[in-house]
């Protein structure tokens, strides 16, 4: 690992997940400072749709498929976005814990568990529209 990755990452590979920390601390924000009325489901997925549209905007389909690319290809990578993942759920349990101010109370974990899953689908779902959108651009230039 060289000089300047130790001194701004703590691993090769948080560089490609650069923005870890500033998604986690957006979920906490948007759940715990959700507007009244709009509930911890709704206000996680305006989370998830903020942080999947780098990956599903109309020219993000070449960065797309080669991010997913390189995570499947590298161990290292897919065991990081495990722990991200990881980190997201905790962050989520925690706040859930907040916003119902009972500690003891399973529904925190097990809505986490459940919104950390949906949201794990994001790369299905992003893989899905990037091919969609490359197939619509595709065949606008007659190509099949």
């Amino acid at each position: 690992m060289s000089q300047w990755t130790r001194n701004y990452f703590p691993s090769k590979e948080a560089i490609l997940f650069d923005r870890a920390d500033e998604l986690i601390e957006d979920i906490v924000t948007t759940v715990r400072d959700r507007p009244p009325g709009h509930g911890v489901v709704a206000a996680f997925r305006d989370w998830h749709d903020r942080a999947i549209g780098f990956l599903t905007t109309p020219d993000a389909g070449e960065r797309t498929r080669t991010l997913l690319r390189m995570v499947a290809d590298s161990p290292a990578l897919r065991a990081h976005e495990r722990e991200l993942d990881n980190q997201y759920r905790q962050a989520l349990t925690t706040v859930l814990r907040d916003v119902r101010r009972s500690p003891a109370d399973p529904a925190p974990v097990l809505l986490a568990g459940h919104l950390s899953a949906l949201d794990r689908s994001r790369v299905t779902a992003a893989t899905r529209t990037g091919f969609a959108l490359l197939a619509e651009h595709a065949h606008a230039l007659g190509s099949t």
